[in-house]
């Protein structure tokens, strides 16, 4: 009886790691439908820290990034807090832009199939007062949809 325990939890924990490792092993490239509806998405993956699920959102066919840096996290989020850091905390999120921005807008660059996106944030500073920041980044389109390109992509 002891060993049917025991085998049936290291089956249980095989299982588990395999789930864990889905999203390394077995890369399957997500899609989204517009710049405008990615902002969105990307802003809740990162609220959730869902980093696996975020990387495979990312065209890295030039880029010199691994995915599993992507997977763990360490491009998209920071603890390291800068000398000036905005006391929001948007320095904690390094790629593609904090969860706080919003859609603005996106447009064509000289390179076929890519569009820049700028995303911005309002922030009421009191008395009338709006201080408004605007950030961008790149995504590539495919027939299937939208990918984000990581800045280290050449763009121009």
């Amino acid at each position: 009886m002891i060993l049917s325990k025991t085998a049936t939890i290291i089956v249980i924990c095989l299982w588990l790691v395999g789930c864990n490792n889905q999203h390394s092993s077995s890369y399957e490239p997500m899609y989204f439908a517009s710049p405008e509806s990615a902002v969105e998405e990307i802003s809740v993956m990162l609220r959730n820290k869902d980093w696996a699920k975020l990387a495979m959102y990312y065209d890295l066919s030039d880029s010199q990034i691994d995915r599993a840096t992507l997977i763990s996290g360490e491009f998209f989020y920071t603890d390291e807090r800068p000398e000036f850091a905005h006391p929001a905390g948007f320095w904690h999120y390094k790629h593609p832009f904090p969860p706080p921005f919003k859609y603005l807008s996106s447009n064509d660059v000289t390179q076929v199939g890519v569009k820049q996106v700028t995303v911005y944030v309002e922030i009421d500073q009191g008395g009338g007062m709006i201080q408004r920041g605007e950030q961008t980044f790149f995504m590539s389109w495919t027939g299937k949809g939208f990918q984000i390109l990581p800045r280290q992509t050449q763009v121009w």
